[in-house]
């Protein structure tokens, strides 16, 4: 049976960032499923008050349950990067390997931003960027590195604020963070995210073992104006 390719969009996003690589996958003869975060994205009008990192994480473990009955391989953009991690803890068996994409990946305790070394200044950006309804408004879109154009205009049109707690919650591991799972974490160098504080983390999965690391000369966005490139990494990792 077919192994499903899952794309997980990160915080302020949709499923709608992934099109065009999940076409250029869908081409390739791959099943592909894109879901959206609960109260994020297409889904932003969805009440964010009952939404944790915990039950985002149950929806996509339910998804991978219900729709992919063969193992997947999941692909994780930014925020994402902590659900990877819970589900690489929770259902391993289920995953056959994981691509992050610029991601965050806390270890046992922390939280998403507990994970990136600025967590402090981190706190200062919630309350700046805390909306209603336990929402984080968008940050502004040149954080995310694009230049300016058309690909960036679309982007900051497609903005949505994202639920809170996701960010906030601390994850729980009961092994190492990836848990063994063969993974490409993809590092983006051109500009490099947030001034190159995901590199850190890059480099901590990188000794071990399982981790191969890939330096892509690309913004935070790469899925939005690499997605030939992208698509290739994702079915570089196959077996066969």
């Amino acid at each position: 049976m077919p192994v499903s390719i899952i794309l997980v969009h990160g915080a302020w996003h949709g499923a709608w960032v992934w099109d065009a690589v999940a076409e250029r996958l869908r081409a390739a003869g791959r099943r592909v499923l894109v879901p959206t975060l609960q109260a994020s994205g297409e889904r932003a009008e969805e009440p964010a008050e009952p939404v944790t990192l915990d039950t985002q994480v149950a929806e996509l473990a339910e998804l991978i349950e219900s729709e992919a009955p063969a193992r997947v391989v999941l692909v994780a953009h930014s925020l994402a990067g902590v659900h990877a991690t819970l589900l690489a803890n929770r259902m391993p068996e289920r995953i056959e390997r994981l691509v992050l994409l610029d991601a965050e990946v806390p270890q046992d305790g922390e939280c998403a931003l507990g994970a990136l070394p600025i967590a402090e200044e981190y706190q200062g950006m919630i309350e700046t960027f805390r909306v209603e309804d336990n929402r984080l408004a968008p940050l502004p879109v040149e954080f995310f590195g694009l230049p300016e154009g058309p690909l960036r205009d679309a982007q900051a049109a497609a903005l949505r604020p994202h639920p809170e707690r996701p960010f906030t919650d601390p994850v729980h591991l009961s092994a190492e963070p990836l848990n063994g799972l063969a993974t490409t974490y993809v590092l983006a160098t051109d500009p490099p995210s947030e001034d190159g504080k995901l590199r850190p983390i890059a480099e901590r999965l990188a000794h071990q073992s399982n981790v191969k690391l890939v330096e892509f000369p690309a913004s935070h966005m790469m899925l939005l104006s690499h997605p030939n490139e992208i698509a290739a990494l994702i079915l570089d990792g196959e077996q066969g």
